[in-house]
């Protein structure tokens, strides 16, 4: 199950540490993330900070009329502690402070799976998700970092593979290159290897891949001879992705692309089960959207209507207002991503992740994704006093 994330706020330190010690030593270790506070300041600003959101707050009622959710968010679950008679609270569920713990951190779980929107589905399978527009400089690099940093925050399993012809310069930023006949050019060569004999892959993807840390999520060194992938057909570039979803190791694999047509656009964007469609609402994106789209109507009438089916259209560096008709616009709904004028300079990847703004709008992203396509997980558990 995906474990439920509580941000805990009481005066009482013992009572923080007795709750903790006994999540930490009871079955719900595997169920429950806790953080804690005991001062309100701490509270609030943790509250207002663009990180994890939590599934539930539960605390004494003095810090709840010191926070106020921002509008526009994802509803948080308010549970409200009381020490006498129980009243009835708009919006907020009551429970005694000082009830068997266990019975407490069960009435906690009911009352956050009632809302929670089910992320599991029957077959488990991996879902694979593309990012992709027709013009160059859209922010598809900075969308599917951050896509997948939100899935991976969300508990599942996440593969980011970069498939552009320049890429992200993330695993750059973290000192690490690959070398020769390692990661991903060990894994093609592998897999050529395999096809030509006729046999199964003998490794795990697993064994390919490293676990970047700022995003939590796994991927490849980039590849030190460019031209292994500009070579890559459109069937090598599904077999990768095949071989990757069979694994069963990911709950989603976020594909990053070329902006212009090759075998290995076309094998990404026939094979992914969603794709994360950017426009800018710029006259030059929406003309380019426009003829391709045009092109590919009158030239692969099949893809165009399963990209069609299976795109999510988003305005990326949304401004707040609309100055351009977007393609399709009364066919097909609309999501944003705002522009946000710190990232115009990046000097590291980390200043992508603080932005509450971007946060709130990925979340929507986010959950239209999951609805769709449903995830599972294996918990990630822990918790943290502050």
């Amino acid at each position: 199950m995906v474990p439920v994330r509580i941000v805990l706020a009481v005066q009482d330190e013992f009572y923080i540490e007795a709750l903790m010690h006994y999540v930490r030593c009871s079955e719900f270790s595997q169920k429950i993330r806790v953080t804690a506070f005991s001062k309100v300041e701490a509270f609030v600003k943790r509250m207002m900070d663009a990180g994890e959101v939590p599934d539930a707050v539960v605390a004494d009622s003095m810090y709840l009329e010191a926070w106020t959710p921002p509008a526009g968010e994802r509803e948080i679950l308010r549970i409200s502690l009381i020490e006498g008679e129980r009243d009835r609270q708009e919006g907020v569920v009551v429970l005694h402070k000082y009830q068997p713990l266990k019975e407490l951190l069960t009435s906690i779980l009911t009352a956050v799976q009632g809302q929670r929107k089910p992320l599991a589905t029957p077959s488990g399978s991996t879902s694979v998700i593309a990012v992709y527009s027709v013009s160059g400089g859209s922010g598809k690099s900075t969308t599917a970092l951050q896509l997948s940093r939100q899935l991976s925050s969300e508990g599942l399993e996440v593969l980011y593979l970069n498939l552009e012809s320049a890429g992200s310069g993330l695993s750059e930023a973290s000192g690490r290159q690959e070398q020769d006949m390692s990661g991903l050019a060990r894994l093609l060569y592998d897999l050529q290897a395999a096809e030509d004999k006729g046999e199964r892959l003998a490794l795990s993807a697993a064994d390919y891949v490293i676990r970047q840390p700022a995003l939590q999520v796994a991927m490849f060194e980039p590849l030190s001879n460019l031209n292994e992938l500009l070579e890559l057909s459109r069937e090598h570039t599904m077999r990768l992705i095949d071989c990757l979803v069979s694994s069963g190791i990911y709950d989603y694999i976020v594909l990053d692309t070329d902006s212009y047509p090759s075998e290995r656009t076309e094998g990404i964007l026939e094979r992914c089960d969603q794709l994360i469609w950017l426009i800018l609402d710029d006259i030059g994106s929406v003309h380019r959207t426009d003829r391709w789209l045009a092109h590919l109507e009158r030239t692969r009438g099949d893809l165009y209507t399963a990209l069609i089916q299976k795109s999510i259209f988003t305005v990326n560096r949304y401004l707040g207002n609309l100055v351009n008709q977007l393609p399709l616009e009364k066919v097909v709904p609309y999501l944003t991503l705002p522009y946000i004028p710190a990232w115009k300079q990046l000097d590291s990847w980390e200043v992508l992740f603080r932005s509450p703004e971007y946060q709130r709008d990925l979340m929507k992203l986010c959950s239209q994704i999951m609805e769709v396509s449903g995830s599972r997980t294996d918990p990630v558990l822990g918790g943290e006093w502050k």
